[in-house]
């Protein structure tokens, strides 16, 4: 959204007409949404990733090094360099280690009620079959043992 606009705004144009917005056939009440920088997946306009001034996702990377990366990033959106769309967005490659990914997302996220959010959607990225797909394609060549060791990190 243009940085001029006033968040409540946006969202009162985006809440209706997004099409991000997913409606579940079962339950009617029930509404979510599949934008970008949507951490939960609620269509709200705390969660929202088009009205927010400040915005934060976690998606996969392509392959870095071997034992240095996780295939997850962290990227943030700050509306203030707008008019600088590289400016605007940062985007930290997350470690291998849980511990120290938690510590990268914890400094990262300037918006503190997103912090929980991030930390789950982190953890389920790496349980899910992202990382491990990232890992197969920086472990190419070497022995089992170092391809098995590349998937359990």
């Amino acid at each position: 959204m243009a940085t001029n606009v006033a968040p409540l705004v946006a969202w009162d144009v985006v809440k209706r007409t997004s099409s991000f917005r997913r409606t579940s056939t079962h339950n009617k009440f029930v509404t979510m949404s599949s934008e970008p920088m949507n951490l939960e997946g609620a269509h709200s306009y705390r969660a929202s990733g088009l009205a927010q001034r400040v915005r934060v996702g976690i998606v996969p990377t392509a392959a870095g090094k071997v034992g240095t990366a996780s295939g997850i990033a962290i990227v943030t959106y700050k509306a203030e360099s707008a008019k600088s769309p590289k400016a605007a967005t940062a985007a930290v490659e997350l470690p291998l280690k849980l511990a120290e990914g938690v510590k990268v997302i914890a400094n990262s996220v300037s918006r503190k009620d997103l912090v929980a959010s991030a930390l789950a959607k982190y953890s389920r990225a790496r349980k899910t079959g992202q990382v491990k797909a990232a890992s197969l394609d920086r472990v190419k060549s070497g022995s089992r043992k170092d391809r098995a060791k590349a998937l359990r990190a």
